[in-house]
């Protein structure tokens, strides 16, 4: 780490290390390993808000599929 990336450019507070948040801000900036694993996640975490209803659904048809599947087996004497 270079000796300007100790630095916060949003606050100017001294930071030890971009594995944490800058204690002044609160923040991390984009263009330091952690920002970017921060960018990744929010990115992940995103694609999981916008397809997770759709997977919530069909999961729930799964499971009503299987449950439906042991009753009607029960029906039948089978189980």
């Amino acid at each position: 780490m270079d000796a300007d990336e100790r630095r916060c450019p949003s606050c100017g507070h001294d930071v030890i290390s971009w594995e944490v948040t800058c204690p002044g801000c609160e923040q991390v900036p984009w263009d330091t390993p952690q920002g970017r694993r921060v960018l990744r996640g929010r990115r992940g975490w995103s694609a999981l808000m916008e397809n997770g209803p759709l997977a919530a659904l069909l999961l729930l048809a799964l499971v009503l599929a299987v449950l439906g599947a042991i009753s009607g087996l029960r029906l039948l004497g089978v189980l």
